[in-house]
């Protein structure tokens, strides 16, 4: 009896510790500083960069580490921009964005590999979930302000769309997906 209540005494001492450990931070996005980008390859073409300021994301980051512990990313494909209006609209098109709107990222795992921290989970593209990873590295400023810089390199195919094709050449079907988030961490309750 007397070992079992000498481990509950240190639980109940170690308890406060333990929850601070725990805590986590939410990351206040600045969207002004902030934007997911999409980067096309073609033969012979300059890759073509779309870029989406205005998104949803909700991040959870790890207090001491900052590593990722929850992240949720909506995008609505009609924010999209390459700053051509003509490319814009077939890649819209070719997207389906009045069958498909929105694309989303939701984290399910977390870990590190070979010194990389990648946030594994499920996204939504054309309607079809797949897994995807997102290599990532966060960062502090001088000022406190956090920041996330990520990429994740999918083969559309994966997600039901046709080779995307310029003219006569086809877009390369892997497809860069690059996070760029800033922010400050807030204390959870």
């Amino acid at each position: 009896m007397k070992p079992a209540y000498g481990l509950a005494c240190l639980l109940l001492i170690a308890w406060p510790s333990l929850s601070v450990a725990s805590e986590s931070l939410s990351l206040e996005i600045d969207y002004e500083k902030s934007s997911i980008e999409i980067v096309a390859k073609a033969l012979g073409f300059v890759p073509a960069n779309f870029v989406c300021q205005s998104f949803e994301a909700s991040v959870d980051l790890h207090k001491d580490s900052l590593a990722m512990t929850r992240a949720v990313f909506d995008i609505p494909y009609k924010n999209l921009s390459s700053g051509s209006k003509m490319k814009d609209r077939r890649v819209l098109k070719w997207l389906e964005v009045e069958k498909y709107p929105q694309g989303r990222f939701e984290m399910t795992g977390h870990f590190v590999e070979e010194g990389i921290q990648l946030a594994e989970g499920n996204l939504l593209l054309h309607g079809k979930t797949k897994p995807a990873r997102f290599a990532y590295e966060t960062s502090t400023k001088d000022d406190g302000t956090i920041q996330i810089d990520g990429v994740a390199k999918i083969d559309y195919r994966e997600w039901g769309l046709p080779i995307f094709r310029v003219f006569i050449f086809g877009v390369n079907p892997t497809l860069e997906i690059r996070l760029h988030l800033e922010g400050k961490g807030v204390p959870h309750p």
